[in-house]
């Protein structure tokens, strides 16, 4: 099964392995115990008609199609001068002008350690843009093709704002076409012409490797790749009319972690 695991997915880190051996390992003994019932070895009665039969294997062995963008994730627990701000990293009007005033952000930054942690493909998609910003450094962007894969990650997430100036976006809906927008990448592992010739991508395909690429990230004290979900490509200059929170659809862990201190402690810039 390793080897399996290996064979299709050569790039992926151990723990990963490790992680999703254990789901099957775990989806086996659901099966042998639905099993063991079924034969009556138990004194529990089971029942059984085909379609209870086929909503038992759906269920134990249903494979999620979402993959996290980056292993672990979880806010930039620091902004960019070295100063503790998660808000900072959410969606919505959660950072300040020089004057005190609002200032809108426009996706969600996740910590990243720039050329060691790998960006995913969080749905099954298809490459739509691969260039490089002088602001935003290295960009790929994925369009999803089954936006219901999405609504039922976000249905199983349940996410709430934990912030006063967080922002939920707008509700995405089936027939939205519907973009996953990474920046500040060091790297990518896709080209222009992957993006004009439409490559399709699976969820957890590595897209590159997250970075500090761009005048806004290089130079700072919290490496982060910064995911947008929009409804149209270029979403440059339309605030939040097309724009939802990403972390409607992702899982977050504690940010209050000691590799986080840690990487803040130092300036990181981009190495071209």
């Amino acid at each position: 099964m390793v080897c399996l695991f290996k064979y299709h997915y050569p790039d992926a880190k151990q723990e990963y392995v490790d992680e999703r051996l254990d789901e099957i390992k775990a989806k086996y003994d659901t099966l042998y115990d639905f099993w063991d019932k079924l034969n009556f070895k138990t004194d529990i009665f089971w029942y059984f008609e085909p379609f209870a039969w086929v909503e038992q294997m759906k269920r134990v062995f249903g494979v999620s199609k979402w993959h996290d963008p980056v292993d672990n994730p979880r806010l930039t627990k620091y902004g960019y001068s070295g100063n503790v701000k998660p808000s900072s990293a959410t969606y919505g009007w959660c950072r300040r002008n020089p004057d005190k005033s609002k200032k809108f952000h426009s996706g969600l930054d996740l910590f990243a350690i720039p050329g060691k942690d790998q960006v995913y493909a969080c749905l099954k998609g298809n490459i739509c843009q691969v260039k490089y910003s002088d602001s935003a450094g290295w960009i790929i962007g994925v369009k999803v093709q089954n936006v219901e894969d999405l609504l039922e990650q976000e249905r199983q997430v349940s996410y709430d704002t934990q912030f006063s100036d967080e922002l939920k976006g707008i509700d995405i809906k089936e027939t939205d076409n519907v973009y996953f927008v990474y920046m500040h990448l060091q790297s990518v592992f896709f080209t222009s012409e992957d993006a004009k010739n439409k490559k399709v991508v699976e969820a957890g395909t590595p897209l590159g490797y997250a970075g500090v690429s761009g005048s806004i990230a290089s130079g700072g004290k919290a490496p982060h790749l910064h995911l947008e979900v929009t409804t149209m490509l270029d979403a440059y200059g339309k605030g939040e009319s097309a724009r939802t929170n990403p972390a409607r659809f992702i899982k977050l862990n504690s940010y209050d972690t000691q590799d986080q201190d840690d990487v803040a402690k130092i300036k990181h810039y981009h190495k071209k």
